[in-house]
């Protein structure tokens, strides 16, 4: 896993199928693979509906793994799925026509996790005094003065020479 930070803002950019990121749990997941394996399915619209947002209220912050409850119908311990049942959360009833060969579930493969989401951002006011202009930028309250003039490069490209 890459220990790279992101804001909110940056993961909502990345909302669409062909490019699609959550966040839950701390972490920052890149789904474009999941959505390429199952475009056109049912089973993706509740992941694209939410692509670039928070999706932690969708699991179990102790487990990692998705929320569950007693079906009311059924009374049997099933995924609690209130927004529809998503990409390789199992049907709430016995049939056999659900395929169960996909390896691990995508909650569970630390190969799509691509860093962290950040939990306090900040706004930093760059001015350049001589040519009168100022940046505002939101940065991650981790990094350091450094490496955020290392990560903002483009607003300033010779501010390294200060």
């Amino acid at each position: 896993m890459k220990s790279r930070y992101f804001t909110p803002n940056e993961v909502l950019a990345h909302n669409s199928p062909e490019d699609c990121w959550v966040s839950f749990l701390g972490h920052v997941w890149d789904l474009t693979p999941i959505c390429a394996q199952n475009k056109g399915s049912i089973l993706l619209q509740p992941i694209l509906n939410e692509a670039g947002r928070d999706i932690s209220h969708w699991f179990d912050a102790k487990t990692g793994d998705v929320r569950h409850h007693i079906d009311p119908v059924t009374n049997c311990y099933v995924p609690y799925t209130p927004f529809g049942r998503f990409v390789h959360i199992p049907p709430p009833y016995p049939t056999t026509d659900w395929a169960t060969d996909f390896g691990i579930p995508w909650w569970k493969d630390e190969r799509l996790i691509v860093g962290y989401l950040t939990k306090k951002t900040r706004f930093v006011r760059i001015f350049n005094t001589l040519a009168l202009l100022q940046h505002e930028i939101e940065s991650k309250i981790y990094y350091y003065l450094g490496h955020l003039i290392k990560c903002e490069i483009p607003l300033a490209p010779n501010s390294v020479t200060y």
